[in-house]
């Protein structure tokens, strides 16, 4: 690795810490008074993923302080160097905003971490923060899919703004009425309110596909979670090569397969249908998914 690069790792690095401490701070000025004392997965949860919302999000003030405080130049729209206080030096670097924004704010995983560590330093148990680890990679795993389906069903142009700044309620709403091939519903459903003439959308949604679970806990909103998500770039282009291989959903005709009852001969049809068209399943294996989800 050159000299130029380890120096503008390390300008990530420093920007990232920075952007931590800022995160904690405000999560724990939006949590005041927190009392962990009856901490729960769902605490683990609910914390590391308005962690992870704030952590993505900065603005000019922000950004302003972080330049003066780090001594950094800047020049055609780049950071050119900057003030290692560890090192006591000054190291020349090339770095723009996409860059930062790429590495940092829109880093999934790197975002996972980052609040891990929070979880770590404000008291939560080890095992609540692997549990929150682990939804976070069953978030990964099932929004593959759900986000594909929902390029697939609505035809939207295949770009993360598709999902920008959208409720897991809302993206839903956009979808087919009955889609369930990914099973998205909200635990909190029933208490819907109003704060200042506005809806209060609910804030903690659950996915299922398969044999992944997800709880999507959030202050703001449970399903803000996949709008963070679509920015991470290696994550989005696993989405935009299966969709240009011609992806299709796991299961088209969801419903009719979970019927308890002996299917009727339009039943019967379709579900022959169905099996033609999973044209890259081997037949036995298309046969075992209709049949599982029949009972």
């Amino acid at each position: 690795m050159s000299k130029l690069l380890i120096n503008e790792q390390s300008f990530l690095d420093t920007y990232t810490k920075d952007r931590a401490k800022l995160t904690a701070d405000s999560i724990l000025k939006e949590f005041e008074g927190l009392d962990i004392s009856n901490q729960t997965f769902e605490t683990a949860i609910e914390l590391g993923s308005n962690f992870m919302y704030h952590f993505g999000r900065t603005n000019t003030e922000e950004l302003s302080k972080f330049i003066d405080d780090n001594q950094v130049k800047f020049a055609e729209n780049k950071f050119k160097a900057f003030f290692n206080k560890a090192f006591k030096l000054n190291l020349d670097v090339d770095v723009d905003f996409e860059k930062i924004r790429t590495e940092v704010l829109d880093n999934y995983k790197l975002s996972v971490q980052q609040a891990s560590l929070f979880l770590k330093n404000i008291g939560i148990e080890d095992a609540y923060i692997k549990c929150f680890e682990k939804n976070a990679e069953n978030l990964r795993e099932v929004s593959r899919t759900f986000v594909k389906d929902y390029f697939y069903y609505t035809d939207q142009e295949i770009k993360p703004e598709a999902l920008s700044g959208k409720h897991l309620y809302k993206i839903l709403k956009e979808m087919p009425e009955d889609y369930d091939n990914v099973e998205v519903s909200f635990r909190d459903n029933r208490n819907w309110k109003t704060e200042n003439g506005i809806v209060v959308l609910p804030k903690k949604a659950y996915m299922i596909h398969f044999d992944k679970y997800v709880d999507l806990i959030n202050q703001h909103g449970g399903g803000y979670e996949i709008s963070k998500l679509v920015k991470d770039k290696e994550f989005f282009k696993e989405i935009e090569n299966d969709l240009k291989m011609g992806y299709k959903p796991d299961l088209l005709h969801p419903i009719i397969y979970k019927v308890g009852l002996h299917p009727t001969k339009e039943q019967e049809k379709r579900m022959n249908n169905y099996e033609e068209e999973l044209t890259n399943v081997p037949k036995q294996k298309a046969k075992n998914i209709i049949k599982n989800n029949q009972q």
